[in-house]
Protein backbone atom coordinates (compact mmCIF):
# COMPACT_ATOMS: atom_id res chain seq x y z
CA UNK A 1 0.00 0.00 0.00
CA UNK A 2 3.31 2.70 0.70
CA UNK A 3 4.47 2.07 -3.01
CA UNK A 4 0.79 2.39 -4.42
CA UNK A 5 0.11 5.33 -2.25
CA UNK A 6 3.78 7.11 -3.33
CA UNK A 7 3.26 6.10 -6.84
CA UNK A 8 -0.42 8.02 -7.05
CA UNK A 9 1.12 11.35 -5.33
CA UNK A 10 -0.43 10.44 -1.71
CA UNK A 11 2.90 9.55 -0.12
CA UNK A 12 2.06 11.99 3.04
CA UNK A 13 -1.12 10.06 3.45
CA UNK A 14 -0.91 7.17 6.37
CA UNK A 15 -1.11 3.97 4.49
CA UNK A 16 -2.72 2.03 7.19
CA UNK A 17 -5.96 4.59 7.08
CA UNK A 18 -5.99 3.01 3.27
CA UNK A 19 -5.53 -0.53 4.18
CA UNK A 20 -8.04 0.07 7.06
CA UNK A 21 -10.77 1.13 5.01
CA UNK A 22 -10.22 -1.40 1.82
CA UNK A 23 -10.30 -3.63 4.32
CA UNK A 24 -13.59 -2.85 6.29
CA UNK A 25 -15.38 -2.57 3.03
CA UNK A 26 -13.59 -5.86 1.60
CA UNK A 27 -14.90 -7.77 4.70
CA UNK A 28 -18.39 -6.32 4.81
CA UNK A 29 -18.80 -8.11 0.63
CA UNK A 30 -17.69 -11.31 2.21
CA UNK A 31 -19.68 -11.08 5.22
CA UNK A 32 -23.03 -9.79 3.67
CA UNK A 33 -23.03 -10.25 -0.45
CA UNK A 34 -21.81 -14.04 -0.39
CA UNK A 35 -20.78 -13.36 -3.87
CA UNK A 36 -17.14 -12.56 -5.42
CA UNK A 37 -16.62 -8.81 -5.02
CA UNK A 38 -14.76 -6.27 -6.79
CA UNK A 39 -11.80 -3.90 -5.82
CA UNK A 40 -11.69 -0.16 -8.09
CA UNK A 41 -8.75 2.23 -7.01
CA UNK A 42 -8.55 5.30 -8.74
CA UNK A 43 -6.52 8.58 -8.06
CA UNK A 44 -7.33 11.91 -9.70
CA UNK A 45 -6.99 15.59 -8.12
CA UNK A 46 -5.37 15.25 -4.92
CA UNK A 47 -8.17 12.50 -3.76
CA UNK A 48 -7.77 8.79 -3.41
CA UNK A 49 -10.91 6.58 -4.59
CA UNK A 50 -12.02 3.07 -3.78
CA UNK A 51 -14.90 1.60 -4.59
CA UNK A 52 -15.85 -2.36 -3.52
CA UNK A 53 -18.30 -3.68 -5.69
CA UNK A 54 -20.49 -7.31 -5.12
CA UNK A 55 -23.63 -8.70 -6.61
CA UNK A 56 -25.94 -7.87 -3.49
CA UNK A 57 -28.62 -5.30 -4.17
CA UNK A 58 -29.02 -4.38 -0.42
CA UNK A 59 -27.29 -1.12 0.26
CA UNK A 60 -25.56 -1.10 3.53
CA UNK A 61 -26.42 1.60 6.19
CA UNK A 62 -25.12 2.62 9.66
CA UNK A 63 -26.03 0.51 12.41
CA UNK A 64 -25.47 1.07 15.96
CA UNK A 65 -22.40 -1.01 17.44
CA UNK A 66 -22.85 -4.40 19.29
CA UNK A 67 -21.28 -7.87 19.74
CA UNK A 68 -22.70 -9.20 15.94
CA UNK A 69 -20.92 -6.07 14.56
CA UNK A 70 -21.56 -3.07 13.03
CA UNK A 71 -18.51 -1.30 13.27
CA UNK A 72 -16.96 -1.51 9.64
CA UNK A 73 -19.33 1.55 8.34
CA UNK A 74 -18.56 3.40 11.55
CA UNK A 75 -14.81 3.38 10.93
CA UNK A 76 -15.15 3.98 7.16
CA UNK A 77 -17.65 7.41 8.08
CA UNK A 78 -14.94 8.25 10.72
CA UNK A 79 -11.92 8.33 8.42
CA UNK A 80 -12.64 8.72 4.98
CA UNK A 81 -13.19 12.27 3.84
CA UNK A 82 -16.53 11.22 2.25
CA UNK A 83 -18.28 7.76 1.69
CA UNK A 84 -21.66 6.47 0.15
CA UNK A 85 -23.12 3.59 -1.86
CA UNK A 86 -24.47 3.27 -5.52
CA UNK A 87 -26.78 1.16 -7.11
CA UNK A 88 -25.34 -1.24 -9.66
CA UNK A 89 -27.19 -3.05 -12.86
CA UNK A 90 -25.84 -6.11 -10.60
CA UNK A 91 -25.67 -5.52 -7.39
CA UNK A 92 -24.14 -2.44 -5.41
CA UNK A 93 -20.73 -0.72 -4.39
CA UNK A 94 -19.30 1.14 -1.57
CA UNK A 95 -17.02 3.73 -1.93
CA UNK A 96 -14.69 5.93 0.14
CA UNK A 97 -12.42 9.01 -1.14
CA UNK A 98 -9.37 10.16 0.74
CA UNK A 99 -7.94 13.44 0.50
CA UNK A 100 -3.97 13.33 -0.43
Amino acid sequence: MVAFLDDVGCADRDPGTAALLVSELAANAVLHAHSPFTVDIHHADGTLDVEVGDDDPTLPALRNPDDDGGRGLRVVDALAGEWGTRSRDLGKSVYFRLDC
